[in-house]
């Protein structure tokens, strides 16, 4: 937004840089054994199927001045396989933390 700095419009597309930052760190992840090569394989983005994450929004009728809902499309992100890794294994944490402090 212009009015509150809250957003920055870009002079060229960040896609190529992110996706090598991405690579270079999966890298060097592995040099130093912290992940192994299949985990890096899994981990690493598809070139040729990789999209700039972008956002959205989404009017809410039901609240007054109908505000809008923010959301971010990272399906075909960067690091969108990173993010699904993640997700499978803090999944089952975050469940059970929930369920045995639900009433």
């Amino acid at each position: 937004r212009k009015t509150t700095g809250a957003y920055e419009e870009l002079s060229t597309n960040p896609l190529n840089d992110i996706y090598r930052r991405v690579i270079d760190l999966l890298n060097q992840l592995r040099s130093q054994n912290q992940i192994r090569e299949w985990q890096k394989q899994k981990l690493i983005p598809v070139q040729n199927k990789i999209e700039l994450a972008y956002m959205y929004f989404l009017p809410k009728p039901h609240k007054k001045g109908t505000p809008l809902r923010p959301i971010i499309n990272t399906i075909h992100a960067v690091t969108a396989r990173i993010s699904k890794v993640l997700d499978q294994k803090l999944r089952p944490l975050f469940d059970r933390y929930v369920r045995s402090t639900t009433i």
